[in-house]
């Protein structure tokens, strides 16, 4: 992710780019996905005080909080790519979280790479999934 990943500050939008200045907004349909992605991969991830508090999605990124806490993730997680296309994207981020974004039919057991245990710890259909290992 990037030159430096273990320096990144990663967010979707902030007080200059999105809500209240109405430049560059992040898609308001896309919000969970994008903080399902910079929540579960290396960096540093900042949570926009409007999306928290005013946009309805509290439990969503405190549950993608909690996802990222019990798997460890880090600025300096290791981080593998096993699909990257327009029907969607999946990782793996340090030894015990898994995610897919978009379409794709997917899961841990699919990837021969991907041994062990893993339980589906969030499930929000076609916008993304985490699995952690057990």
């Amino acid at each position: 992710m990037g030159w430096w990943p273990s320096r990144a500050v990663t967010f979707l939008e902030n007080h200059d780019t999105g809500s209240t200045q109405g430049h560059w907004p992040f898609p308001r349909d896309k919000l969970t996905q994008g903080y399902a992605y910079i929540l579960t991969h290396p960096g540093t991830p900042v949570i926009f005080y409007d999306h928290f508090y005013d946009f309805g999605i509290r439990d969503i990124i405190n549950e993608l909080i909690e996802a990222r806490t019990r798997a460890g993730i880090h600025c300096r997680s290791p981080l593998k790519i096993y699909h990257a296309n327009n029907d969607g994207y999946v990782a793996q981020i340090g030894d015990t979280l898994a995610m897919k974004l978009g379409h794709l039919d997917w899961n841990p057991s699919k990837e021969v790479h991907l041994d062990g245990t893993w339980q589906k710890f969030v499930d929000k259909g076609p916008e993304y999934q985490i699995w952690l290992r057990q």
